[in-house]
């Protein structure tokens, strides 16, 4: 990976732009009017990518299967709406019944913790397997406003990937709230 002078935060766009290698493709989508021409001139000359300005919880109907038949999709809403979360478990529904051999990484906040409580049941109940939930949080649950965690839920994850989170995790914690509030957790919503 090229070394980088970092000014701002990059979002998951851009990390990932740096790990794609040469024969990857990407296909990014944003809905946000301002973002879109942002990302959209970020990538304009990265041959490997593809940026549209569309819902992205649309892709996966449409795009899915991709034509290698392997893949991984990022899903990485801004949740704005509590409803996004059921949107969440909608498009992930739709994107497994068309590619259930992708590995889906998918963000979340946890800002009130029903959302995510609801979000993780919903995932449990839609009959995928191989569902591994990572979260980081720094602050303990609050019902004020703020977010205090935040967590990746990963369908299909990589092999190794739930040792190595049982690893890292509680270092990144020790490192980002040396005062030991907060939590980590990885554990299996859904085994195989």
């Amino acid at each position: 990976m090229p070394k980088v002078d970092l000014h701002y935060y990059p979002e998951s766009p851009l990390l990932t732009k740096f790990l794609l290698r040469e024969q990857d493709k990407l296909l990014l989508t944003e809905l946000h009017p301002s973002d879109y021409p942002i990302l959209r001139s970020e990538f304009a000359k990265d041959k490997r990518a593809q940026v549209l300005w569309q819902d992205g919880f649309q892709q996966l109907k449409s795009k899915l299967p991709p034509s290698s038949r392997r893949g991984i999709i990022l899903i990485d809403p801004p949740y704005e709406l509590k409803s996004d979360y059921q949107s969440v478990v909608n498009a992930v529904l739709e994107g497994y019944k068309r590619f259930a051999t992708g590995i889906y990484a998918i963000w979340y906040p946890v800002v009130l913790r029903q959302q995510v409580k609801r979000m993780m049941h919903g995932l449990q109940n839609s009959g995928i397997r191989k569902i591994l939930k990572i979260e980081l949080a720094v602050r303990p649950d609050s019902d004020q406003r703020g977010m205090t965690a935040s967590g990746m839920v990963i369908i299909n994850p990589p092999w190794k990937l739930e040792q190595q989170m049982r690893t890292f995790l509680p270092w990144l914690h020790k490192v980002l709230v040396p005062e030991g509030i907060g939590h980590t957790c990885v554990e299996w919503i859904v085994p195989e």
